[in-house]
């Protein structure tokens, strides 16, 4: 009977925690890093996040934190105007494709992860 109750409770707090997690996806528009705060452009338009020091990035080339990205998308920005990168990645300022997963809700919603789309050419079969 014990296992049991243990048991009902473990999924009821999947659950729940399920609910209070949101994913995006979308293309990465600007980092804040003194407010600890990304925005994305989602098909529904823009989102804003908070991000902590548990919030990690996944994927993408060698080990990127929110601070590298932001330099990443400080310099994107600054070819675009300076009318470089035309059509390629980055060309408005935009990063590559990301999903943001996120817990909490509301005003608590924060940055669980963020993983950094592959952006590459796929693989062609080999057969």
């Amino acid at each position: 009977m014990l296992r049991i109750a243990t048991l009902g409770v473990a999924l009821m707090g999947l659950v729940v925690g399920g609910i209070f997690a949101g994913e995006y996806k979308g293309k990465v528009k600007s980092v804040d890093t003194d407010a600890k705060k990304i925005t994305i452009e989602t098909k529904d338009g823009e989102k804003t996040f908070k991000y902590t020091g548990d919030s990690k990035i996944v994927g993408g080339r060698g080990e990127m934190t929110f601070e590298k990205l932001g330099e990443f998308m400080a310099k994107a920005k600054e070819r675009s105007k300076d009318g470089g990168d035309k059509g390629g990645k980055g060309g408005k300022g935009g990063g590559g494709g990301v999903t943001v997963t996120t817990e909490g809700e509301g005003d608590k919603e924060t940055v669980k992860e963020l993983k950094m789309g592959g952006g590459g050419k796929k693989k062609k079969d080999s057969n």
